[in-house]
């Protein structure tokens, strides 16, 4: 009776812990996320600033924030988060984001905030994180947070199809009001183009927009409430806009950017190729095309912006031997502007390369690409390695400060780290989805890889080639919806064992030698038959 007793009860306390752990356990993933109320902070002002163009959007927006007292101080840690809320729309279509703090009048260089997602499952709103330090925030000037973006394909051209010489014009549609999880006490966005023919817009009330050349300015707007961060969005306090503009450029987009670069000890050579997939996203051609109307059109300066006919890449400083080929062969229609070496610019703050100066390279496509026509083609380069290239020999003393701290990769003195860039910019075009494959010599063994921003994928592979006899190891980077601001140095680190050197030597000599033998073996064969 008494070890039934006892059976029951160590029964009902493992039931008991389960439980509790069971409820601990839905407790913490409630906290982990839990979203702060609308109290936390309070927007003094929020100034908005929207450039729409062709395939690419920007948004900068300007948070005047004052803090809760009790929010910053009960927040655990070091940091405490200020939410930043998104449209559907636009993070669907969110390419790139910086986000900074500074504080009113404050000199130097603002703080870079890290920015992670928060969004709570089955939301209609789409949240990001930037971590404020605590100790930013003691000042009692106002703090300031301004948030930038890089969006993708958020405008269409309406028509749908146009002539050959019509003017191109497109139609932006997004929210021009003010969506924050905090109270707004005032604020306004702005939407600018590029061209000052604006057809029309939304909404066009006397009090809710002004026009001013090329700027339309929505607001102002004053004591706005706060975004329930759960549940549906309040449509009161959001403001559906649209914009229909004339646009004067190209709208151009890379659907397929696959970049291939070889790095060679032997021939202290970076080796790229860049295989591109260009497509005109504007409006499609109402007819046939006509070659004497383009030339004629071109000499008299009529509309004809809108079709692709130079496109300028940015090659980093030191790129030489460029080739420009496409699927019917080379393509004479190009303008290069070589730099030299810039050595400093490997170890240089991310976007350097569009900051300094850079090999420009002007190609004229085979044909003039009009709206919904496409064009694919290969670039091509090399560069140094060594000696003021974009590769480092990192001594066993100590590492060098291009690329931070290499722990971890092994002892000896044959460690290396080069620097290759994820891209090459192009001004004003998306990219849908970016692959650049970095291959190794043989015999070299990836200790890390070093990354500007976040991958959709990293993933190891083996590539073979001619006179190869293990292959090369080989580092695949993919990420989707890329814009200019991502042609940003990737390091690898390496190392490479003395004798891995001289594999492939070793290789050619023993072919070489196999084949005089099998030469000199068939010499002294006598294939006559004797009578």
């Amino acid at each position: 009776m008494l070890a039934r007793r006892s059976r029951v009860t160590a029964a009902l306390l493992a039931t008991g812990a389960a439980v509790c752990l069971a409820l601990a356990g839905v407790a913490s993933a409630a906290a982990a996320t839990a979203l702060p109320s609308a109290g936390d902070w309070t927007n003094e002002k929020v100034t908005r600033n929207i450039d729409v163009g062709g395939t690419i959007t920007r948004s900068s927006t300007q948070y005047t924030i004052r803090k809760n007292e009790s929010a910053v101080a009960a927040a655990p840690g070091d940091t405490v988060p200020y939410y930043i809320s998104l449209s559907p729309e636009e993070d669907v279509q969110l390419a790139w984001t910086k986000t900074a703090f500074t504080l009113e009048g404050q000199q130097g260089d603002p703080i870079i905030l890290e920015l992670e997602r928060a969004s709570r499952p089955n939301s209609t709103h789409h949240v990001y994180a930037a971590q404020v330090p605590k100790s930013a925030i003691v000042s009692e000037r106002r703090a300031v947070i301004t948030f930038d973006a890089t969006f993708s394909h958020m405008s269409t051209p309406k028509p749908k199809t146009i002539g050959q010489t019509e003017p191109l014009l497109l139609l932006w549609q997004g929210e021009v009001g003010l969506r924050s999880p905090y109270a707004t006490l005032e604020g306004q966005v702005r939407v600018r183009s590029q061209h000052p023919r604006i057809l029309s817009y939304s909404p066009n009330q006397a009090d809710a927009a002004t026009k001013s050349g090329s700027t339309l300015t929505f607001g102002p707007y004053s004591n706005v409430a706060p975004l329930a961060l759960d549940g549906k969005a309040d449509a009161s306090t959001l403001v559906a806009g649209q914009v229909h503009y004339q646009h004067d450029v190209p709208v151009i987009s890379a659907v397929e950017f696959n970049r291939h670069v070889e790095v060679s000890h032997w021939g202290n050579n970076l080796a790229t190729e860049d295989r591109i997939w260009l497509r005109n996203d504007g409006a499609a051609l109402k007819g046939f095309f006509s070659r004497v109307e383009h030339q004629k059109a071109n000499y008299q300066a009529k509309i004809t912006s809108h079709i692709l006919q130079i496109l300028t890449m940015h090659l980093p400083p030191g790129a030489k031997d460029v080739y420009y080929i496409d699927k019917v062969g080379n393509v004479s229609t190009s303008h290069f502007n070589g730099a030299p070496d810039a050595p400093q610019l490997v170890s240089a703050p991310n976007m350097a390369l569009m900051q300094g100066k850079t090999s420009r390279l002007a190609l004229q496509p085979r044909y003039p690409l009009l709206g919904g026509w496409n064009y694919s083609f290969s670039v091509g380069f090399n560069m140094n390695l060594g000696e003021g290239g974009w590769g480092r020999h990192v001594p066993d003393a100590g590492l060098s400060k291009v690329a931070g701290d290499l722990e971890g990769a092994g002892k000896g003195k044959d460690r290396y780290v080069v620097g290759v860039m994820f891209m090459t910019p192009m001004s004003d075009v998306a990219m849908d989805r970016v692959q650049t494959k970095i291959v190794l010599p043989e015999g070299a063994v990836v200790t890390q890889v070093d990354t500007p921003f976040a991958m959709d994928s990293v993933r190891h592979e083996r590539f073979t080639s001619y006179l190869d006899t293990i292959g090369r190891p080989a580092v695949v980077l993919e990420k989707t919806r890329v814009s200019e601001q991502h042609s940003q140095l990737v390091y690898i680190h390496y190392t490479l064992s003395t004798s891995a050197h001289y594999r492939k030597p070793v290789a050619i000599a023993a072919i070489v030698f196999a084949l005089f033998g099998v030469i000199s073996t068939l010499r002294r064969f006598d294939g006559k038959i004797s009578k």
